[in-house]
């Protein structure tokens, strides 16, 4: 009896440490599998983390890029405004105020024959003339398209550097569209001759006004005109001479023109080699 009861007992512990074992087996599986999937989480956070990192580096290095752009873009701006800014100061006297005035002629204002203003032009040709023989070219504007105010006049600024800032006067020729005006504008380099001959619609009876270049503008001299006669306007030899108040005969007309012109010897304004406006901004800063 005694002997089974042992028996029964060893049975039972057996079965206890077997049972025992088992759990904890069951165990020690819960726990790999549990770190298992922390760790799987672990390294799943860590790429997101890497993600996350990358992106935003991403984002920085393109907001980096776009700064750069945008400062790249504004340093160009400044630098063009700079450079035209360091081309006029670098310009030799008086040079700098004519690259100042070939720049942005709309920026300066001066009387215009007629009923226009200097600003409805577009002052679009230029060149370096010395009107007045000093050895210092001034500087001639003109507009050479025909989108002008009067399609017909073509009008000229001379430009003067006077040490006191610019002086400029204008001048025009061709063909008026009211006013029977048709002539055309000379000058004679070096001597401060610049003289107008026209001819008057209908008749085309001859005109001639005479200017001098002076004091860096163009100063009225003198001028004389034909009056033909009513009863037979075609025949000028018949109609009155006149030189300012005078009146003269056909001859002393002639003659006093060709003394004052040298025999009509001068260059007409629209035949100057005139340059664009980027050749003469270019010129002033040689």
């Amino acid at each position: 009896m005694r002997k089974n009861f042992l028996t029964v007992c060893g049975l039972s512990i057996c079965m206890v440490a077997a049972l025992t074992g088992c759990g904890e087996e069951k165990n020690t599986e819960t726990e790999v599998k549990t770190e298992a999937a922390t760790e799987a989480r672990t390294e799943e956070e860590k790429a997101e983390e890497v993600t996350e990192t990358a992106t935003e580096a991403g984002t920085e290095e393109e907001k980096t890029e776009a700064t750069t752009e945008a400062k790249t873009e504004e340093e160009k701006t400044e630098s063009k405004d700079d450079n035209s800014s360091e081309a006029a100061d670098n310009a030799p006297a008086p040079a700098s105020d004519f690259y100042n005035f070939v720049s942005d002629p709309s920026s300066y204002s001066w009387e215009i024959n007629g009923p226009v203003q200097s600003s409805d032009f577009k002052w679009d040709s230029f060149q370096l003339v010395d009107f007045d023989g000093d050895g210092t070219p001034e500087l001639i504007a003109t507009c050479v398209s025909e989108d002008r105010p009067d399609g017909g006049m073509q009008h000229y600024a001379i430009v003067d550097n006077t040490g006191n800032g610019l002086s400029i006067s204008d001048i025009a020729d061709g063909v008026a569209s009211a006013g029977g005006y048709r002539g055309t504008a000379y000058y004679i380099p070096g001597t401060s001759i610049i003289y107008d001959l026209s001819n008057s619609a209908p008749t085309g009876a001859p005109g001639a006004t005479i200017y001098a270049f002076e004091n860096g503008k163009i100063e009225y001299k003198e001028g004389g005109y034909c009056e033909p006669d009513p009863e037979d306007p075609s025949d000028w030899s018949k109609g009155t001479w006149n030189w300012g108040t005078e009146e003269i005969s056909e001859d002393e007309y002639n003659n006093k023109l060709n003394s004052l012109t040298q025999n009509q010897s001068g260059t007409p304004l629209n035949e100057i080699n005139y340059m664009d406006k980027d050749s003469m901004l270019k010129e002033l800063q040689k």
